[in-house]
C-alpha cells in the first residue's frame, strides 16, 4: 500500500512539474519530458511491471490534460516503460551512465512512436523537421535530467528494501 502511495505521489509530482515549471525550461520550442525520464527510472529499477504501470499512469495523466489525442502518451510510455526494464540488468545498477544511455534511447523511440500513431490518425507528421529540429534535443535534454533523477530512485529502492527486511523481522 505504502510503495502504491508513493508511486502515485511520484506521479503526480512529476506531472505537475511537467506542466507548471517544464514550459520555462523550453529551449529552441523542445522542453524536457520529466514523465519520460521518471519512467523510464521506475522501470530500470523496479522492473517489468512497476515500469509498465507507472508508464501506463503516467501516460494517460498527461493523456487526460495535454494530449490531442486520447492515448498516444499512454501507449508510447507504458511500451517505454516496459522495454526500459528489460535494460535493467544489462548494465550497472548503481552507475549513472547506463541509465542516461537509456533515457537518450527511450526519448528517441518515445518521439518515433508519437510521429507513427500521429500519422496512423492523418496527422501531417514532417519527417525531417522532427528529426533534426525536435528529436536529439529532446533527447539530450531528457538525459541531462537523468543523474538528478535517477539516484532518487535508487535511494527509494533501498529504504523499500531496508522496510520490507524490517517487516518481516
Amino acid at each position: 500500500m505504502q510503495q502504491l502511495l508513493l508511486t502515485a505521489l511520484i506521479l503526480i509530482g512529476t506531472f505537475l512539474a511537467q506542466t507548471v515549471i517544464v514550459p520555462h525550461l523550453s529551449v529552441a520550442g523542445v522542453q524536457p519530458d520529466l514523465m519520460l525520464v521518471v519512467i523510464v527510472c521506475f522501470a530500470m529499477t523496479e522492473g517489468m511491471n512497476k515500469g509498465s504501470y507507472t508508464g501506463f499512469f503516467g501516460g494517460l495523466l498527461e493523456d487526460l490534460v495535454m494530449a490531442n489525442y486520447m492515448g498516444f502518451n499512454m501507449v508510447t510510455k507504458t511500451i517505454i516503460g516496459g522495454a526500459s526494464s528489460l535494460l535493467k540488468d544489462l548494465g550497472p545498477r548503481e552507475g549513472i551512465m547506463w541509465p542516461m544511455i537509456a533515457v537518450f534511447g527511450a526519448s528517441i523511440v518515445s518521439q518515433i512512436m508519437t510521429a507513427l500513431l500521429a500519422f496512423l490518425f492523418g496527422e501531417t507528421v514532417v519527417v525531417r523537421s522532427i528529426l533534426s529540429w525536435n528529436m536529439i534535443p529532446a533527447a539530450v535534454f531528457n538525459t541531462l535530467f537523468t543523474p538528478f533523477i535517477y539516484p532518487v530512485f535508487i535511494k527509494l529502492l533501498k529504504w523499500q528494501e531496508r522496510h520490507a527486511r524490517m517487516r518481516v523481522m
